[in-house]
């Protein structure tokens, strides 16, 4: 407008000749007068560097070549503006009557140099001469009627450019290849307006096009300007942009106040796929460095993995592929561009549904705090799919097996934002297990991502965790991953059903996990992985193994004998067990099981390698006089220790029994009892000896010498048999 007044100015002066002497004056000989009136006017220099042309009739106008305008003083050597061509025309008639009605406005070549020192001085505001005197009323009153009275066929401006330099801000901003064409322009009367335009922006560097389709309605004495049914589309790239490129649309009616340096958008539709975002926002103190934001917005369905992949962010593969395909979200916001609170907040993420509160903060760091409400969540969706083994044993809340050696944690991500906030779910999944009721809170800072405490309901017990994914830079690329679990008074079953896919184990009781690990790839998770892991139950059974059935069969095979066919389910009932495993590096090392049952106490020691789901265990129990029976063994056997190996694959171990070892070591008890009985023991019964015959031959009678020889060499030989038979 202040380079309208400009031309405004010009014009008059030209219409003031033009009525003097409109036939016989060349308005060429008239160059240095308009100059001189424009640097009285505005300080500034006017150079016409091409031929002036008059029309008189019906359109009273005039036509120029080059228009140079000079910069203000005190700033960079060079012209404010320039024209390449120009047009005005006046309706002839009507100017009789003091009425300005003008063709359009045509401007083509200008190229426009706008500046803002660091101090805040810029070169454009005294054009509209000085700012007190703008204050006064009686001026206000003089230009109103002026400017009322002024009715403009339209602007055209082709070929423009336009440089805005700002050293406060650090920023240079160029408009190249500028066309804008106008309706009618009248005061108060709405007028439409098209502008295309090539821009770029130095800080960040972008790249791209403009485009503006709108009608505008102004008043610039109350400093009212509205855009109605505006369609703004963009087209930018640069290295800063997600993914180097943003392409949006944005439709609006746009109404913004100067004076009160507001700026309302109703009817708002922003278009940048994936997102679809509707709604009213207002700003407020919209010349500030950081505005007030308030409204309500509305973001339809969309697919969250398509926008990561548009914004550059890496997202790994998770268990579930559906997972992260669909989210809406409605929400009031209000705050400012560097903090933003949203309330009301209806988010439906996948198959849950969220509600409650976020802030966001975009200072230094990022920052997202939170209070939400959701109905249920199933995050195993969200962990790296699992691998085909033949075990599903799984130990700590993340996937400890990957389809992929991809990193299983975004490190970088977790490193770029700080977050904070409390969760309550009706229900949560996590590892398999559920749990209902949950209370969680989750703190982030500088990619130590803490997720505790976190309580709940789970199995007819309690459950109590807390997590550590420790990212920061401290720990390179391989996170430290810390858990302590503990299911408190809970019924086992169904939390091994939901680990290892197997009904295994029931009772009640209370199991506690403390484990550490770190790396990036599966391997690495289970070769790390420290800790220890306590077992203790009551009143349940070891499904899928019988130690009294694998006590029978392998017994008849020792026997030669035909095994019993199988009947109902296999397991082996407690009262109580209790267990610990250290696990080191890997391998879960335990020599401290022991069940109690109404067979003889069942102990046992071994290991177990989760790296490539193995055993290697030994229980041990002893026979009495009832499981003798119900094993249809030897009644020698009784008491004898019973040794279980098992072995193989985790899933389906194999197992064996030393029979041989068994039966030979009673041997060897009984044989050893008879030599302690001969060599120390009780004395030989006297039996008695047939009636002697007589003699053919009188007897050799033995002196007491010879025969403690000869009971000495009978107890060697003895000893010697015997020790043959043992060994």
């Amino acid at each position: 407008m202040r380079l309208i007044k400009i031309l405004l100015s010009v014009i008059f002066i030209f219409i003031a000749v033009v009525i003097a002497a409109p036939f016989f004056l060349d308005p060429n000989d008239f160059k240095d007068e308009i100059s001189e009136a424009v640097e009285k006017s505005t300080g500034r220099t006017l150079e016409i560097s091409g031929d002036l042309s008059l029309s008189i009739f019906p359109w009273l106008g005039v036509s120029t070549e080059k228009l140079t305008l000079g910069n203000r003083k005190g700033f960079k050597e060079g012209p404010f503006a320039t024209i390449e061509s120009a047009q005005i025309r006046v309706e002839l008639l009507p100017l009789l009557r003091s009425e300005v009605k003008m063709d359009s406005l045509v401007l083509n070549g200008l190229n426009l140099q706008l500046e803002r020192r660091k101090d805040g001085k810029d070169n454009w505001s005294d054009l509209a001469g000085d700012s007190q005197t703008q204050t006064k009323p009686d001026t206000a009153s003089t230009d109103a009627p002026k400017l009322a009275a002024l009715a403009i066929g339209g602007i055209i401006i082709d070929n423009a450019n336009i440089r805005f330099r700002d050293a406060q801000a650090k920023q240079d901003l160029k408009l190249t290849d500028l066309s804008l064409k106008t309706g009618k322009l009248e005061l108060g009367a709405p007028t439409d307006i098209q502008l295309e335009t090539k821009l770029s922006v130095q800080q960040p560097a972008t790249k791209g096009s403009l485009s503006l389709d709108t009608e505008l309605q102004a008043n610039p004495f109350a400093g009212t300007y509205q855009l109605n049914d505006s369609r703004i589309s963009v087209d930018l790239k640069g290295k800063d942009l997600p993914a180097g490129k943003l392409t949006a649309t944005l439709e609006a009616s746009i109404a913004a106040n100067l004076i009160k340096q507001t700026l309302e958008l109703s009817g708002l539709s922003l278009v940048s796929k994936p997102l679809a975002i509707k709604g009213n926002v207002n700003l407020r103190k919209i010349f500030a460095n950081n505005p007030g934001i308030s409204g309500k917005i509305k973001v339809a369905a969309f697919n969250p993995k398509q926008l990561f992949k548009k914004l550059d962010i890496a997202i790994p593969a998770m268990a579930d592929a559906k997972a992260l395909t669909q989210a809406a979200f409605d929400t009031s916001i209000s705050g400012n561009l560097n903090k933003i609170k949203l309330t009301q907040l209806n988010l439906i993420l996948d198959d849950s549904l969220i509600e409650g509160q976020i802030t966001l903060v975009n200072n230094k760091r990022k920052n997202i705090s939170y209070a939400l409400n959701l109905d249920r969540i199933d995050l195993d969706r969200y962990l790296p799919p699992s691998q085909t083994q033949t075990s599903n044993f799984s130990i700590i809340p993340v996937a400890i097996a990957a389809a992929k050696p991809a990193p299983l944690f975004p490190i970088d991500l977790l490193r770029s934002f700080d977050m904070s906030g409390n969760i309550k779910a009706g229900q949560l999944i996590m590892n398999r297990l559920q749990i209902d009721n949950i209370d969680v809170k989750i703190k982030q800072q500088q990619g130590d991502l803490k997720i505790e405490p976190i309580k709940g309901n789970a199995y007819g017990g309690k459950y109590l965790g807390h997590i550590r994914i420790d990212a920061r830079r401290a720990n390179g690329n391989s996170p430290l991953v810390s858990v302590n679990e503990s299911l408190t008074n809970i019924n086992i079953g169904p939390v091994i059903q939901a680990i290892t896919g197997k009904d295994a184990l029931s009772g009640t009781g209370n199991v506690s996990a403390v484990l550490t690990t770190r790396g990036q790839s599966i391997n690495a998770l289970k070769r790390a992985l420290n800790g220890e892991i306590k077992i203790s139950l009551a009143n349940g059974a070891l499904k899928g193994i019988d130690f009294v059935k694998i006590i029978r069969d392998t017994y008849a095979q020792y026997k030669n004998q035909r095994t019993g066919t199988d009947s109902g389910q296999q397991e082996t009932p407690f009262t109580n067990m209790n267990v610990s495993f250290q696990v080191r590096n890997g391998i879960m090392h335990s020599n401290d099981l022991i069940i109690h049952s109404a067979l003889p106490p069942v102990r046992g020691k071994g290991s177990i390698n989760i790296i490539n789901n193995t055993i290697n265990y030994t229980v041990k129990t002893s026979t009495d006089k009832e499981l003798v029976e119900l094993v249809g063994m030897d009644k020698s056997l009784i008491g004898v220790p019973v040794r279980i190996n098992l072995h193989g694959n985790l899933a389906s171990p194999s197992y064996n029994v030393d029979w041989l070892r068994i039966v030979g070591r009673v041997l060897e008890k009984t044989q050893k009892k008879k030599l302690l009985d001969s060599l120390f023991g009780k004395k030989k019964k006297k039996t008695t000896s047939p009636a002697p015959t007589a003699p053919t031959t009188a007897p050799k009678v033995e002196t007491r010498k010879e025969r403690k020889k000869r009971e000495k060499r009978e107890k060697k030989e003895a000893l010697k048999n015997l020790l043959k038979g043992l060994f």
